[in-house]
């Protein structure tokens, strides 16, 4: 099962932590931001995507993965690398079909 953590802001956005999500068929579990200290990966939203929401003091940088232009908040987690949403879910298929084979 992957991990994620949400940034949440704003109305509407209020999602449970340790709730169970479906990405793409993979089973995912959403996390605090303490526990994704410890995550494969953060994901960001791409810098294209909704530019009107950016707040002034987001970080905007490259995706780990492919090098699309990304933007996070600065309270993100500091360790994993940061992707974008496709590098996210390629990488999460990856490793549930290495799971399901048994290589990992």
């Amino acid at each position: 099962m992957c991990k994620i953590a949400l940034q949440q802001e704003g109305e509407g956005m209020e999602i449970k932590l340790k709730s169970r999500v479906k990405i793409n068929g993979i089973e995912t579990e959403i996390v605090s931001s303490e526990e994704a200290e410890n995550s494969d990966q953060v994901v960001c939203v791409l810098e294209s995507q909704e530019p009107e929401h950016f707040k002034a003091d987001n970080i905007h940088t490259v995706c780990a993965g492919c090098g699309a232009p990304i933007v996070h908040r600065p309270h993100a987690p500091k360790r994993p690398p940061k992707v974008c949403m496709e590098c996210a879910i390629i990488r999460m298929q990856c490793e549930s079909s290495e799971k399901e084979r048994g290589t990992v």
